[in-house]
């Protein structure tokens, strides 16, 4: 995870506040987190890690099996 927090080609990066982008809005997605400035990058990276959990999904990857 800490891999992730300093990979420059995501806006993750921005989000827990290691690099700055000016055109990147992450005070929109940490206020879906938490009002709290401290408590939204805790609860989206618990967010993000659930996610890495469930592995790779068809349904995100636009990758669909055939029916």
């Amino acid at each position: 995870m800490n891999e992730l927090d300093v990979y420059q080609w995501t806006g993750h990066a921005v989000i827990m506040g290691k690099e700055r982008r000016p055109w990147q809005n992450r005070d929109a997605i940490l206020a879906l987190f938490d009002k709290v400035e401290r408590q939204t990058r805790k609860r989206y990276r618990r967010f993000v890690e659930d996610g890495l959990a469930m592995g790779k999904r068809a349904d995100l990857t636009g990758v669909l099996s055939a029916q």
